[in-house]
């Protein structure tokens, strides 16, 4: 899909301003000097690196965030800036540095990174949700061919409500299916009667379980009615395919499904 269309990691939060550069180095001299001992992260102790590995990262990287807003403010012209607006600017960059650093570097294979996602959640941790996300998508972006990973990545998205993520798996799954378009009537019903299929075939699996312990049953039943929404959608997207819409109305469609309360950016 065109990149002046669909330009889904716009909705991640920002890494780029002025400044970057200035507070990524401070990132890197506060990250180094914690890992090197420089600098004490207090209470540590009360964590096992094991067992909490997420919660302890998650208590590193607010006390380094704090750290790194602190020693930026020392400087006259910093103090000018908004406050609120430079600590998330901050909490954004240092997240992003952290993670790169971090989860990519210990990760082993792609199933690590779920694994903190799910871990996201348990020890709330946000930051480490939306590089996740990021992540993932950038990895289904470069993976685009691939319509088996988009399909399971639109059930990741549902299961942790990941909406940039639905986002792109959505756009690689018609985007593949509007190559296909050579703008007859024929090529679009097939193109919309193959959406109707993988929106059949993500579900499938869905419908079909059979739900776990008492304890999953609201998590599962959750899950089953995001996919029902995502079937829908996907059932919309083929509709406007075959009655040749423009690609600008399917993409806004999309968009408008992952973000509905949010400004689409779109030319």
């Amino acid at each position: 899909m065109p990149v002046s269309l669909f330009q889904p990691l716009q909705y991640l939060p920002s890494i780029d301003s002025p400044l970057s550069d200035k507070l990524e180095s401070l990132c890197a001299q506060v990250l180094e000097e914690i890992r090197s001992n420089q600098l004490k992260v207090p209470d540590v102790e009360f964590f096992d690196p094991k067992a909490n590995k997420y919660a302890l990262y998650r208590h590193v990287y607010l006390f380094a965030c704090q750290v790194i807003f602190e020693r930026f403010t020392n400087n006259e012209w910093a103090m000018l800036k908004n406050s609120a607006e430079l600590k998330e600017k901050i909490s954004n960059i240092f997240a992003h540095y952290y993670f790169n650093k971090i989860i990519v570097t210990e990760a082993e294979c792609f199933e690590d990174f779920l694994e903190a996602l799910d871990a996201s959640m348990h020890v709330q941790f946000p930051a480490l949700r939306r590089e996740c996300e990021r992540y993932i998508c950038a990895e289904v972006i470069a993976e685009s061919t691939d319509l088996s990973l988009a399909k399971k990545m639109l059930v990741l998205a549902a299961r942790f409500n990941l909406p940039v993520l639905k986002m792109v798996s959505f756009g690689v799954i018609v985007d593949r299916l509007l190559l296909l378009q050579d703008g007859n009537t024929q090529n679009n019903n097939s193109n919309s009667n193959s959406l109707t299929n993988i929106s059949d075939e993500i579900t499938g699996n869905i419908s079909n379980r059979k739900f776990g312990r008492g304890s999953q049953d609201s998590g599962n039943m959750t899950l089953e009615s995001s996919m029902d929404e995502i079937r829908e959608e996907l059932l919309e997207i083929a509709e406007k395919i075959k009655y040749g819409n423009n690609i600008k109305v399917v993409i806004r469609y999309y968009v408008i499904c992952c973000f509905p309360l949010q400004q689409i950016i779109i030319p």
